[in-house]
């Protein structure tokens, strides 16, 4: 078995869809780095300058009718605590400050979390090409039935090949996520190195890290699986692409309660550890109108493992099975 999943590691290295999608992966990580030095850096001379005036600006106006916009706010505040009890516009914090029209200093904390996650994304999509790419040639090309003739042990196959895909996504899940965090370092360390970094900040980030790793092999694996059943890697994507558009678009919008039961929210529940989504809720008042409004509902960590992995078994099960039993000539 190890011998065989070596091989395929090495077929799966040397395939175009591979280097393709790595060089893709080098390219989006290269605009999401000059994005985070764009985010990063301190303001030119000439936007600081367009930001004093917009202080300026905001500041004669608030001397000369705050005390009305406050009140506005609070009567709007009010109107709007008679449906939620909790509901807070800010009106005590309305005054300009100068600092909220300058560009703050980059922090760890602040933005590391959500460059995991949008890197996370990224290859995630990409090792679901790339594993569905690598099976789904070989069924539609028959190389994959040639291959049985010298190997005949079908599940010996399928593991080396499940195998080869898990590995190659994991390790390229785990490269793009140590690019993430040492780019961000790096320009914490250029423009702000006296930031203060919260305790157990790393670790709350090497855990992320690691979630986002286990996302990129989960997604080649169902990559893989997925062409494997449906005997081409064009049919894998336009399955999954369908499932986005009608479930996770469509439905969705429709039937909110599903929203929990969906990919993307439990993707991003395992991404954050735990999540939350909004739930239409609709009343019909004592007078006859009819009101909706959108509730939070949170979704455990739990909650997310548990329905991703379930899926992915899913697939896996029905995956081994067809393959068993399936003439792949």
């Amino acid at each position: 078995m190890r011998r065989l999943a070596a091989v395929e590691l090495r077929r799966l290295r040397a395939r175009r869809l591979t280097v393709i999608g790595l060089l893709g992966i080098l390219v989006g990580l290269a605009f999401m780095g000059y994005g985070m030095w764009d985010q990063a850096r301190p303001l030119t001379a000439s936007q600081r300058q367009a930001a004093t005036a917009a202080y300026n600006q905001a500041r004669q106006d608030w001397l000369a009718h705050g005390d009305q916009m406050r009140a506005d706010c609070l009567a709007g505040q009010a109107d709007a605590r008679k449906t939620d009890p909790k509901a807070d516009f800010g009106c005590d914090t309305m005054e300009p400050r100068l600092e909220n029209y300058g560009k703050p200093r980059p922090r760890l904390h602040d933005l590391v979390p959500g460059g995991l996650e949008g890197a996370a994304y990224l290859v995630a999509f990409v090792a679901f090409v790339v594993g569905a790419g690598f099976t789904g040639a070989e069924v539609a090309s028959g190389a994959l039935g040639t291959w049985l003739t010298f190997e005949p042990r079908r599940l010996r196959v399928l593991g080396s090949k499940l195998v080869a895909v898990v590995s190659g996504s994991a390790v390229t899940g785990a490269v793009a996520a140590g690019l993430v965090l040492t780019t961000w370092w790096l320009l914490v360390q250029h423009y702000n190195p006296a930031a203060h970094t919260p305790g157990g900040l790393w670790s709350t980030l090497a855990g992320q890290a690691g979630r986002a790793v286990a996302l990129t092999a989960a997604a080649g694996l169902a990559g893989a699986a997925l062409s494997l059943l449906l005997r081409h890697t064009a049919a894998a994507l336009g399955v999954v692409i369908g499932y986005l558009v009608v479930v996770e678009g469509l439905l969705a919008n429709r039937f909110s309660s599903l929203k929990p039961w969906l990919l993307q929210t439990n993707v991003l529940g395992w991404l954050r550890h735990g999540t939350s989504y909004g739930l239409d809720v609709c009343t019909v008042a004592p007078d006859g109108s009819y009101g909706c409004q959108t509730v939070q509902r949170a979704i455990s960590f739990g909650h997310s493992s548990l329905v991703l992995a379930l899926v992915l078994a899913a697939a896996l099960a029905l995956t081994v099975v067809v393959f068993r039993r399936r003439d792949v000539a």
